[in-house]
């Protein structure tokens, strides 16, 4: 790997020309993606997350596994000097097709999201970074008014920087749940429940550099929702809800992906089918979110996003056109401009650069 350079992971969907988990070198200076490396033979590792010791963690969003009716979650050691990925072992996700994966505050459990059978677990990491048996496994309850909501469908989990609690956007049932997080047992108690509009579908939360708040991304109704997160308590504080979409937008669109800039000063968030990235300031005394713009994301259905470590580039994973696109980031405005830099990539669903 060359000078100013890092390894960013690629998870994909492994249903079509995608093979597995996509290594690309990065040059931090000029946002240039290089192909570097396959992991072969993993089935749709849509999600990645990394962990302790050099080691990455990845969902398998499957319908079945080992022929049960449940989806899967991998663990995987990380070679010091190239960045190589071996895989350790699989656990059952205790669920069908998951859909997202975290590693604890404290390093100690994995956490994830089964989307298709609206569920939450948690797996505890053994000492050598393979997944253990499952700890705990909540199923949620409810549906609401969307076609898409007959159902349950948790989409994502994450604990707050406390680590005492644990957060779950579910879309089907248009809820995001907060969990007290047991970081000894690995254990979830319902603590409180928090209900978007109706037909919102909450699907991702980003939390802001300074843990006062959340925003919640909408994937139905294409909104961000932000909110003043009382760690002591585990409380949210409803503040305002903004359009992730521009004001005449055309034809059918879906939210994806939400993040804060490191400094915290920016918001952005990714539409599918209108195919851009949404742009809003966000003001650390008030939680005011103002616009400041939209960008086309150079592909189709930029399913997910992610800010390289330095700060200066956002890299978009777009999903139906086998592309991931660089954009460099003004850290006066946060406004964005496309590099010129795109690399062929089949089917990519989520970016993760390792902290």
């Amino acid at each position: 790997m060359r000078q100013r350079e890092r390894l960013l992971y690629v998870g994909t969907f492994t249903d079509k020309e995608s093979e597995g988990i996509y290594l690309y070198h990065f040059n931090e200076e000029s946002g240039e993606l290089r192909y570097f490396d396959v992991v072969k033979q993993v089935a749709d590792p849509s999600f990645l997350t990394p962990g302790p010791d050099h080691t990455l963690y990845a969902i398998n969003a499957l319908f079945e596994y080992k022929g049960e009716p449940t989806g899967a979650v991998s663990a995987f050691s990380i070679e010091r000097e190239s960045g190589r990925l071996t895989l350790l072992n699989e656990r059952s996700s205790r669920g069908r097709r998951p859909a997202y994966v975290f590693v604890d505050r404290s390093k100690k459990y994995v956490l994830l999201a089964n989307y298709g059978e609206g569920s939450v677990a948690v797996f505890p990491l053994l000492p050598d970074g393979r997944l253990g048996e499952a700890t705990d496994v909540i199923q949620h309850a409810g549906e609401s008014v969307h076609s898409r909501q007959e159902g349950p469908h948790a989409h994502s989990i994450m604990t707050d920087p406390s680590n005492s609690f644990a957060l779950a956007a579910d879309l089907g049932t248009d809820t995001v749940y907060v969990y007290r997080f047991d970081a000894e047992k690995g254990k979830l108690e319902p603590h409180r429940r928090y209900k978007a509009a109706a037909g919102a579908g909450p699907r991702h939360l980003a939390f802001h550099p300074s843990n006062r708040y959340v925003v919640v991304i909408h994937e139905l109704n294409s909104t961000l929702t932000s909110y003043r997160w009382t760690e002591e308590s585990g409380e949210l504080t409803e503040l305002e809800t903004v359009a992730t979409l521009p004001p005449k937008a055309n034809g059918e669109s879906t939210a994806a992906e939400v993040k804060f800039s490191a400094c915290g000063r920016f918001l952005y968030a990714s539409n599918r089918g209108d195919n851009s990235i949404v742009c809003y300031t966000f003001h650390e005394e008030t939680g005011e979110l103002r616009y400041v713009n939209h960008y086309d994301c150079k592909g189709d259905v930029p399913r997910h996003f992610t800010i390289s470590p330095n700060g200066k580039f956002l890299l978009v994973a777009n999903q139906e056109s086998d592309s991931i696109v660089t954009f460099r980031i003004d850290r006066e405005t946060g406004e964005l401009t496309f590099t010129g830099n795109v690399v062929k990539a089949p089917t990519p669903v989520c970016l993760l650069f390792l902290p």
